[in-house]
């Protein structure tokens, strides 16, 4: 039941683009990233570029989430491709199609947000698992050692309840902010204040204290709210997690998720902000 409503969750995850993204960076260091010419994710005649990212996903009988990292390389249309995922590895010889898929002849990877420069959401599954997550072209310059940035962007909050086939997702804002001082980063996910969420039991999902690692940030600090008030939809033996990671020449994106699942369900978050 649970890996069907994570399938279907991740089949409707396309709506996320729709949720308008806005940009809000805003960095004050006085250690900048070094800027690079870093290509753009499936730019055409990009050649082939290394690729990493975060995800969450359930394995077929499993009835909890867990976090698991992407890496590989992707090229443009015609350049052989390979994406390593937390549950499958896809080797595609002709590269991503016209929608950005690859493709190895039994397992699809297909992406959505292609607003976006450098990152993608991305969803995959067949009879062994799904998951869905985050990749793209991560940051390989060093990062700042003071200072802050804010990011704002776009994402989705499913929530499935035990027992339940079909899931309910809803487009949401992102927001991460970083602290370069004390290498930190908290994200969140709210429901549009002007749009009526379909959500029953949560509007908002926050991830808090994240560290950051290289290029990277992870934790447990997972927090859901109903209504500006703290909740706990999930229920009793709950477990939590976040990460993330920086993306482009000069981190100019950020891209992660996060997760919380107990013996009442599961609610998870996936965001790109810039």
């Amino acid at each position: 039941m649970l890996l069907r409503s994570l399938i279907l969750a991740a089949m409707s995850f396309g709506c996320v683009s729709s949720c308008v993204s806005s940009n809000e960076q805003d960095v004050e260091t006085d250690s900048p990233v070094v800027s690079a010419q870093t290509p753009e994710l499936f730019s055409p005649n990009v050649g082939t570029l290394k690729i990493s990212g975060d995800a969450v996903f359930i394995r077929t009988h499993d009835d909890g989430m867990s976090l698991g990292v992407v890496s590989g390389t992707v090229g443009s249309s015609g350049q052989a491709s390979t994406f390593k995922g937390p549950l499958f590895t896809v080797r595609d010889s002709d590269g991503p199609n016209a929608r950005e898929e690859l493709y190895d002849g039994s397992v699809r990877i297909r992406t959505a947000g292609d607003e976006f420069k450098f990152a993608r959401f991305y969803i995959t599954e067949n009879d062994s698992g799904a998951s869905v997550g985050v990749f793209g072209s991560p940051t390989t310059q060093s990062l700042p050692n003071k200072g802050s940035a804010k990011f704002v962007g776009i994402g989705q909050i499913s929530e499935v309840r035990r027992g339940f086939t079909i899931p309910t997702d809803q487009s949401a804002t992102s927001r991460v902010e970083v602290n370069f001082g004390t290498s930190k980063v908290n994200a969140s996910l709210d429901v549009p204040p002007n749009s009526q969420s379909l959500l029953s039991n949560v509007d908002k999902i926050v991830a808090r204290g994240l560290l950051i690692d290289g290029g990277r940030f992870s934790g447990s600090g997972v927090r859901v709210f109903k209504d500006k008030l703290r909740v706990n939809p999930t229920g009793a033996n709950s477990t939590a997690g976040a990460a993330g990671r920086f993306y482009g020449p000069d981190g100019q994106e950020v891209g992660g998720v996060m997760h919380i699942s107990g013996d009442n369900g599961v609610i998870t978050g996936i965001f790109i902000a810039e």
